[in-house]
């Protein structure tokens, strides 16, 4: 992930990001023994988002845009995802 953050009137700052998000999961394997056929694989997938914070609060979301995967032997598909948050000190 790469951002930048700016301040706006020293109130604000909003923090555009951008990245590469890639996930990795190992087959299962059942009784120590067998591979799980539908089961592990990958997914890379391209991310933009922003976020911004306040005094006494930040909130953000990104998109993940699904760009290449082989999910459970093929037969598997992500769609792709869209994250928010939001975070209040206390």
């Amino acid at each position: 992930m790469a951002y930048y953050k700016f301040r706006i009137a020293n109130k604000v700052t909003v923090a555009p990001t951008i990245g590469v998000l890639y996930e990795t999961a190992n087959k299962d394997v059942e009784n120590k023994k067998y591979d799980v056929a539908v089961s592990g694989g990958y997914s890379l997938s391209a991310v933009g988002g922003v976020e911004v914070a306040m005094k006494g609060l930040s909130f953000g979301a990104n998109y993940q845009d699904v760009r290449s995967q082989d999910l459970a032997g093929g037969r598997a598909n992500a769609g792709n995802r869209v994250m928010v948050h939001m975070s209040l000190p206390f």
